[in-house]
């Protein structure tokens, strides 16, 4: 738990800094570095599981200095992982 302005100092001069806009509120952050796809998924089946939907959803993300909105972020965690990929040309 970080509270915003924190996370807004943190982020300050990076590529994240465009995540400034998502800064209202309370907000969970995920860090991922690979599994984008696994790790909502993973997101999703706890917030199913504890009946906690309605109240922690995706609201956003930030890819590579980018935001995305809820459906953006979706739409990436249902992109092939970088393995996949692989196995699939090998």
């Amino acid at each position: 738990v970080v509270k915003n302005k924190l996370m807004s100092r943190a982020v300050e001069g990076t590529e994240y800094e465009p995540v400034g806009e998502m800064l209202k509120g309370a907000n969970m952050w995920f860090f991922i570095e690979e599994d984008i796809g696994g790790s909502v998924k993973a997101f999703n089946s706890f917030t199913k599981d504890f009946a906690k939907k309605e109240t922690h959803s995706i609201l956003g993300g930030n890819i590579e200095g980018t935001n995305y909105d809820a459906a953006g972020v979706d739409a990436i965690s249902k992109l092939p992982s970088k393995i996949e990929l692989i196995t699939r040309i090998a």
